[in-house]
């Protein structure tokens, strides 16, 4: 499932940079990749939440905590 989710997600990003300025307003694409950012940042404190409870290790990724500062 998660694997089948990034793919996706892959080919969107692919698409939305593609698009930029073409099809898509500059600011269309933006306001979509934060949106993506404030999911994967969620999606990362769930995945901390659960660790913790299954007292697994977790490491939070580069990109998520570089996320978190720019979501602030």
């Amino acid at each position: 499932m998660i694997l089948d989710l990034a793919q996706k997600t892959d080919e969107i990003f692919f698409k939305l940079r593609n698009l930029a300025g073409i099809e898509l307003e500059y600011e269309q694409v933006d306001t979509m990749l934060e949106a993506w950012e404030k999911i994967m940042v969620k999606t990362s404190e769930a995945l901390r939440s659960i660790s913790s409870r299954l007292d697994l290790e977790y490491i939070e990724p580069s990109l998520i905590s570089i996320s978190k500062e720019k979501i602030k």
